[in-house]
Formats: C-alpha cells, structure tokens, sequence
C-alpha cells in the first residue's frame, strides 16, 4: 500500500485547472492528496484544464509523491499541449463567418515570412489538418477559415491573404474574446 500521497500540477498560466478523482482526494490549489490507497488497488484524478488566454505553446508539469515500504518516492511528469490540441474545426457559411467577423471588432494581424505554404489550397488544407481550423471559403489568394475552442465555446476567425510576390502570408485572426 502507499500512503501520504500528493500530487502537484503546475498548469500553464494561460490555462485554469480544476480537479476530480477516486477515491475523492483533498485539494488545495493545484495540490491533490490521498491519504493511503491500499495494495492492488487504483487511484485516478482527472485535471480538467478551461481556456483562459491562448498561448503557441503550454506544457502541464507535476509531481507525484508517495511513501511506500521502499521509503519516499516521487515521479515527475510533462506534457505539451499544442494550440491544436484545444482547436475544433467549426462550419459556418461566408455568410455567416462575415457576420461574426463584424461583431468581434479588428481582430490582430500577423505577417508570417517566408512560408513554405505557396497557394492559397496549400495554406487551407495546412489549417484544416495542423490546426484543426476549417477554412471556410478560397477567394483569388485569400483563405477565410473557422474554429472554436474546445469546452470554451471561443470562436476563432481567419483571414489569410497569401503573398507570393514576399513569399508570405497576412494573417488576420479575429475572435468573440477578442484578437
């Protein structure tokens, strides 16, 4: 059996944490504790991680502590979490994308230079299979895709005009919680 066992999440800042387990542990802040858990059985805790902000990338650090017959014991973990790992793919129409764009103000630009990305057909199928946007419609060199933040109910808008001349691309993303 172990017993005195605890665990410490260090969540990415951009990222609240909340926390459940069997059997029920204490928690204080990102620390979640079991007192014992006898031989041949199992503990599981489930950190469930809300949107706060977005970040290119987040790592989830922590720590398990516990004492056995073996003496004090610890095992440190990570994990990356990637902007797709939060991204869901949303379909909306032109229309519909264009209306929401309106409401959500300015949005922020982004020059991205150079990109391997050389048509607009490259840049859509790149957004809909790395980042788990869906692109809504092509125009000329223009891409407009949709996605949605997974349990946050964000909708993320893009707009992207491909530069081939500067071997670019303008980035314009714009969103109901703002650029």
């Amino acid at each position: 059996g172990l017993t005195g066992i605890e665990t410490q999440i260090d969540p990415p800042r951009n990222l609240k944490a909340s926390y459940a387990g069997e059997p029920s542990p204490q928690i204080q802040g990102n620390r979640i504790m079991l007192n014992s858990l006898a031989g041949r059985s199992r503990a599981f805790t489930v950190v469930r991680l809300g949107f706060l902000d977005i970040a290119p990338s987040m790592q989830l650090r922590g720590q398990v502590a516990y004492k056995s017959d073996k003496g004090l014991q610890s095992v440190s973990f990570q994990t990356i979490i990637e902007v797709p790992d939060i991204l869901r793919p949303i379909p909306l129409s032109t229309e519909e994308f264009g209306a929401k764009w309106g409401t959500f103000g300015d949005g922020k630009r982004i020059w991205i230079s150079p990109t391997s990305c050389k048509t607009p057909q490259e840049y859509a199928s790149r957004v809909k299979t790395r980042m788990c946007i869906n692109p809504v419609q092509t125009i000329g060199q223009e891409v407009i895709s949709a996605g949605q933040v997974m349990g946050g109910g964000t909708l993320i808008l893009i707009h992207a005009a491909m530069d081939s001349a500067k071997n670019g691309v303008n980035i314009t993303v714009n969103s109901s919680q703002g650029a």
